[in-house]
């Protein structure tokens, strides 16, 4: 097995700390995956004890209910579904004849305000006009994918290759029911034989799209991070005797130790410019982040960018284990895929100018391109190979064949694809699984049953988020407060900033007389006092800017409502804003010579 050297990070040099140093040890299915049931067999054995009312535990009572796994935490069961059989959260995918429309690149245009007019107050007029089907005007499209047609079962992996430009990123967006940045999504896309837009809404969180850029906060640790995610959606009931809090800790200890980042539990996850974690190690952070969200259907845009060989292999064999143990239906793009990476796949998908040219058996898909007349290159990877077989500069043909005998553009190739053995194959495999699961809705009734049973009291069955709304807040607040303290240092830079500017103004306003020739002054001080606090509130703007994706992130796994960060935010800054408030509010108001009251007082501070 393979180490991953997590010092040497050739992307992100300048996020090493001495943890970077030592090395960490890699990734192993095996045992990740025995590490996993070890844990599930310890739980097991606690979660058989009943517990007296006093809290101490009683082994001579003993649970009729069925040992404790821990897939009812990470396929989203609880300790009541386990008496009438284990309910989890298995989905797959069927897509058929899917073709997404985009925006065509020259007809994008720059939004004025007359036309901001129109759009907004002509809506009702233009609504009932395409009622009545009128046509309304079009920018111009373009098809950024067509003729898709494809199914993966729970439990496969599936690898997206392809040029840059050739579609990946569009595909992986709309296979996680991600589709708002597209113009039209055309075609059938079910989940588990659910449509598409009866899981967007009530399912959403259980379809994740994961973007190449790991982004978290800098400024907490690893673990801070990921009790944060864990709080807001650890299940609504838990088995007797156990609490959220000890659960949270067993299955934080669990995720770090099987991803191989245990030794990281306390340090700051780090950015570009906050010292933290290596890349690779980051990468882990994010899988555990999504491990948290107990998705069905995850997507993996270009997910080992800046990572180093040994650990992008660490990375891929982490998905194939938790594949494996969650049932995930998972669709990963990478680039320069080596083989130990290729051999961690079930399926392969090659796409060429937006057409699919090959889906299929990875043990296949390397023959099908030498069948096709394209010549072996045994330096080559796999992954390489395949994407190179696109590119009319990198492919080469076979000793006697060129363009005019081999398929080469990709209508050719999508139509020599169409008409192979692997396609009607694979066209046989999805109508026999779709046919499954217009037959037998058990799988779609267990998955809606967990869901709804997963979630808190006071919260909505139909709603996608697990928690209520006062524990996101807490939860948000508590990790708001984390963020704030792990930078002391802009805490003291801005009390010192303050008590500075205080005295200094206090001192340009000193003792103002107490006639009507000190108004004007009384007013500078005031508006001073006001502009002061109003302008420190900028300083936030870089944080809040950068937490944007981070949001919209978290948001789509349906962690919290955007609300309830803005509110948390603003509780947490009270107790270090408000002593720093009082602080400038009070030296300048006694410097000043300001109406010396308590009524006056605590206007101005209440004001400022």
């Amino acid at each position: 097995m393979p180490t991953g050297n997590e010092g040497v990070n050739t992307a992100e040099g300048s996020d090493r700390t001495v943890s970077d140093v030592e090395q960490t040890p890699g990734v192993d299915v095996a045992a990740g995956e025995a590490e996993f049931n070890s844990l599930s067999r310890a739980l097991s054995k606690e979660a058989r004890e009943q517990y007296n009312k006093d809290g101490t535990r009683d082994p001579e009572k003993i649970l009729d209910d069925e040992d404790f796994d821990l897939l009812e935490y990470l396929q989203a069961t609880n300790s009541a579904a386990s008496q009438a059989g284990i309910k989890r959260k298995r989905v797959g995918v069927v897509w058929e004849n899917l073709e997404v429309l985009g925006a065509a690149s020259m007809s994008l245009g720059v939004r004025t305000f007359p036309d901001a007019i129109v759009q907004n107050f002509g809506f009702p007029v233009f609504a009932v006009m395409k009622a009545f089907g009128a046509k309304m005007f079009n920018p111009g499209q373009r098809k950024l994918l067509q003729n898709f047609s494809g199914s993966v079962k729970p439990g496969q992996m599936v690898l997206v290759l392809g040029r840059p430009g050739s579609g990946c990123s569009t595909f992986l967006q709309t296979i996680s029911n991600n589709r708002s940045g597209f113009q039209g999504v055309n075609g059938d896309v079910s989940y588990g034989g659910m449509d598409s837009k009866l899981f967007a809404k009530r399912y959403s969180d259980n379809t994740v799209y994961c973007q190449e850029d790991d982004e978290h906060y800098p400024t907490l640790t690893v673990a801070q991070t990921l009790t944060a995610a864990l709080r807001l959606k650890t299940p609504g009931q838990l088995l007797p005797g156990q609490t959220k809090k000890s659960f949270r800790e067993r299955t934080l200890k669990m995720m770090l130790k099987t991803l191989g980042i245990e030794d990281t539990y306390d340090v700051l996850v780090g950015s570009a410019f906050v010292r933290g974690v290596s890349g690779g190690q980051r990468k882990r952070v994010s899988i555990a982040e999504v491990l948290c969200t107990r998705a069905a259907v995850v997507a993996w845009d270009n997910s080992s960018r800046g990572l180093d060989a040994s650990t992008a292999l660490d990375y891929a064999k982490a998905m194939r284990m938790f594949t494996n143990i969650l049932g995930w239906s998972t669709f990963i793009s990478l680039y320069q895929a080596g083989e130990g990476i290729w051999d961690q796949f079930d399926k392969i998908l090659v796409i060429s100018d937006g057409r699919c040219i090959y889906f299929g058996p990875r043990q296949e898909a390397r023959q099908y391109f030498i069948d096709l007349g394209y010549e072996d290159m045994p330096r080559s990877t796999s992954g390489d190979y395949l994407t190179a077989c696109t590119d009319p500069q990198s492919r080469r043909f076979q000793q006697g064949r060129d363009e005019s005998n081999v398929p080469s553009t990709p209508e050719q190739m999508e139509q020599a694809y169409q008409q192979s053995d692997i396609y009607k194959r694979e066209q046989q495999e999805k109508d026999a699984y779709k046919k499954e699961l217009e037959s037998d809705h058990s799988l779609a009734d267990e998955f809606q049953q967990a869901v709804v049973e997963d979630k808190h009291k006071g919260v909505r069955p139909k709603s996608k988020y697990t928690v209520n709304y006062a524990t996101q807040i807490k939860a948000l607040w508590l990790r708001q407060v984390q963020m704030i303290l792990g930078d002391k240092l802009d805490i003291a830079v801005s009390y010192i900033t303050a008590i500075s500017l205080s005295l200094i103004i206090g001192s340009l306003f000193y003792r103002l007389p107490q006639t009507a020739a000190a108004a004007f002054s009384r007013g500078g001080v005031l508006f001073i006092a006001l502009l002061f606090n109003s302008l420190t509130a900028f300083s936030e703007l870089p944080t809040q800017m950068g937490g944007r994706p981070i949001l919209y992130r978290q948001a789509g796994f349906g962690f919290y409502r955007p609300s309830a960060l803005i509110i948390s935010q603003l509780l947490a800054d009270l107790p270090t804003g408000v002593p720093r408030v009082f602080l400038f509010s009070l030296v300048i108001f006694f410097m000043a010579g300001l109406r010396q009251t308590a009524g006056s007082f605590f206007t101005y501070f209440i004001t400022s």
